[in-house]
C-alpha cells in the first residue's frame, strides 16, 4: 500500500506517465506535464493563502511548499524502486535507481510552487499572466539546468532530485519578481 501511494505522489497522480508528444521531443516530456499538473495546486494554494492575513497566508504557503518537499522525499525511494522494475519490464533494461526518472514529477510540483511564490505578494497581477510567466521561467531553468541547478542535478540522491527543481524554482521566482515589478 505504501508503494502505491508513493508512486501516486511521486508521479503526481500519474501525470508523469503521460507520453511525450511525437516529433516534438526526443526525450521524455514528463517534466512539462508535471509542471502543468502542478498548476491546479498552485492556483488553490494562492487562492487559499489570499484568504488569510498577509503573514498567516505566507506561513501557510511555506507550509504547503514544505509539505510537498517532505512528501516528495518520502515517496521517492519506494516509487523509484517500483519504477525501476516497471521500466525494466516495459521499456528499458538498465535504469539506475536514483537517476531522475522521467516519470517522477513531484520535484516539478515543488519547483512550480516555489516559482509561483511571488504571485502571493503581487495580487494585482492577472493570475493567468503570473502563472504563465512562472511556468515558462521554471521550465527554462529546469530544462537548461544552469549552475547551481546543474550541481544538484549531478548529485544522485533522492533529495538532490527534489532540490535541483527547488533551485530552478527559486531562480524562476527571482526572474518573475523582477519582470512583474518592472511591468506592474
Amino acid at each position: 500500500m505504501r508503494t502505491f501511494f508513493a508512486v501516486l505522489i511521486a508521479t503526481w497522480f500519474g501525470s508523469g506517465f503521460i507520453p511525450r508528444i511525437p516529433k516534438v521531443t526526443t526525450r521524455g516530456f514528463a517534466g512539462t506535464w508535471g509542471s502543468l499538473a502542478a498548476l491546479p495546486l498552485c492556483i488553490c494554494t494562492l487562492w487559499l493563502c489570499h484568504q488569510l492575513p498577509l503573514l498567516d497566508g505566507w506561513m501557510l504557503y511555506a507550509s504547503i511548499v514544505g509539505s510537498v518537499m517532505l512528501l516528495g522525499a518520502w515517496s521517492l525511494e519506494p516509487a523509484m524502486a517500483w519504477l525501476s522494475g516497471w521500466l525494466v519490464r516495459h521499456r528499458q533494461r538498465d535504469r539506475k535507481m536514483f537517476h531522475d526518472q522521467y516519470e517522477v514529477v513531484i520535484d516539478e510540483v515543488f519547483g512550480m510552487l516555489i516559482s509561483c511564490a511571488p504571485l502571493y505578494f503581487l495580487p494585482d497581477v492577472p493570475l493567468w499572466l503570473g502563472l504563465g510567466l512562472s511556468f515558462l521561467c521554471f521550465r527554462i531553468f529546469d530544462g537548461t539546468k544552469p549552475w547551481p541547478v546543474r550541481y544538484f542535478d549531478q548529485q544522485k540522491s533522492p533529495l538532490s532530485i527534489i532540490w535541483d527543481d527547488g533551485v530552478a524554482g527559486l531562480m524562476a521566482a527571482a526572474v518573475v519578481t523582477i519582470i512583474l515589478q518592472v511591468f506592474f
